[in-house]
């Protein structure tokens, strides 16, 4: 699953290199694909002193810079194979205790979780009448659930809602879903399945599901239209497809999962696995639904780093958080 290929470290190692022209310490020749070192001096503190003086001056983000830190000092045997990076950050019980708190509770992730859980239990409380189409309890899919990170929100504030839910618990891992298993087996809302995106869903799937969700995971896949395809698949008429997406890279990221195997897997013209807003639309659109997109982060344009996008059919309507209604069915909207 992990397993990078001679072209996927390619991708990366260029990538390191976009991170000094950036910082305009390297040009590059575009005709030969030469880099030169130019003039720009280098800060010679020691990097395990930005290290420490970082953590008390930014407690929130600690377990980001933890688990960067870990990757990052064995960063040049790991792009050799000296070192497996995936057993530095897997095979360490704080390592991946980080990347699992990383996942569930770092703000700029949790701040698209919560986002998604009040899109969610106001979709499900006004439309939750008798007269609803098909009736019987609200259908969710999750997909690339992972370490559980969105799930363990998400299903508690459903439980607390009141409104009867089935979740159906999913990712390509068979290892992630049996530990899904075992954290939530007092959930009797809950299911477990593998699911690879990629391909068509299972036949007793299809046109069933009120909501498929998804957080930081579909940018992931091969091509960006044929996973959504396959999403909107899943969904019944009335069905949408919430997706929580970063649509500005962080250059740590390409440390932190670089190693990763799906963070270099895209095969349908991106250059990066992070894509911006416009090229969600399109692919949105291509995969043959409405969309929705409410903008997070800071207000302006560089700061914008997370968005919460949502493929539509026909159901109900939805706030934004200045208050304006939304009815989803008459098209595409930007808040």
């Amino acid at each position: 699953m992990f397993d990078h290929s001679h072209q996927d470290r390619h991708k990366q190692v260029r990538q390191y290199y976009s991170v000094l022209e950036d910082a305009r310490l390297t040009s590059v020749n575009e005709a030969n694909g030469q880099f030169t070192r130019t003039s720009t001096p280098i800060d010679c503190t020691p990097s395990s002193a930005l290290f420490a003086r970082i953590i008390p001056n930014f407690p929130h983000h600690a377990n980001v810079h933890k688990f960067v830190h870990v990757v990052s000092s064995e960063l040049a045997p790991c792009l050799t194979g000296d070192k497996d990076s995936l057993q530095i950050v897997f095979g360490n019980k704080e390592n991946k205790k980080n990347l699992d708190h990383l996942s569930e509770n770092w703000p700029l992730v949790r701040s698209g979780t919560i986002a998604l859980g009040e899109f969610l239990e106001k979709a499900m409380a006004a439309n939750n009448k008798p007269t609803r189409q098909g009736g019987g309890k609200f259908r969710l899919l999750e997909v690339g659930a992972g370490t559980s990170g969105t799930t363990q929100y998400i299903v508690r504030r459903l439980q607390k809602l009141g409104i009867p839910f089935e979740y159906v618990f999913t990712d390509l891992s068979s290892f992630l879903v049996a530990a899904a298993k075992r954290t939530f087996k007092g959930c009797p809302e809950m299911t477990f399945a593998t699911l690879d995106t990629e391909k068509d869903p299972p036949p007793e799937w299809l046109g069933s599901f009120h909501f498929a969700i998804s957080t930081n995971f579909i940018h992931a896949t091969r091509d960006l239209t044929v996973s959504l395809t396959s999403l909107r698949k899943s969904l019944r008429s009335d069905g949408v497809l919430t997706l929580v997406e970063i649509t500005r890279n962080m250059f740590w990221l390409d440390i932190a999962v670089g190693f990763f195997e799906g963070w270099w897997l895209m095969g349908d013209g991106r250059t990066h696995a992070v894509t911006h807003q416009e090229r969600w639309r399109e692919d949105m659109l291509r995969a043959g639904s409405r969309l929705w997109i409410r903008r997070m982060g800071r207000r302006g344009r560089r700061r914008r780093r997370f968005a919460l996008l949502l493929c539509l059919r026909r159901m109900g309507v939805c706030e934004d958080r200045e208050g304006g209604g939304k009815e989803f069915s008459r098209g595409v909207y930007i808040i």
